[in-house]
């Protein structure tokens, strides 16, 4: 597994050919393939956006990673 990137404290992780992308922070990590990115970040997109964008700050940094995760698999 080779990481492909870190997004403040997460990590972008992927083994060639696997078709599953991980992304692991300090408490918490995900492997999912194309179809279960895609379905993260629109969840993380409203949690982001919730309220006017007030927990933003919050998700930004697991929304960018989410688009890489989806990006590196594409």
């Amino acid at each position: 597994m080779s990481e492909v990137c870190k997004i403040g404290p997460l990590s972008v992780l992927h083994t060639e050919g696997s078709g599953f992308v991980t992304v692991a922070g300090r408490y918490h990590s995900e492997q999912l393939d194309l179809a279960g990115w895609q379905s993260r970040l629109k969840f993380y997109r409203g949690l982001r956006d919730r309220d006017g964008g007030r927990y933003a700050r919050f998700y930004v940094g697991r929304v960018r990673a989410c688009e890489k995760a989806i990006e590196v698999l594409r």
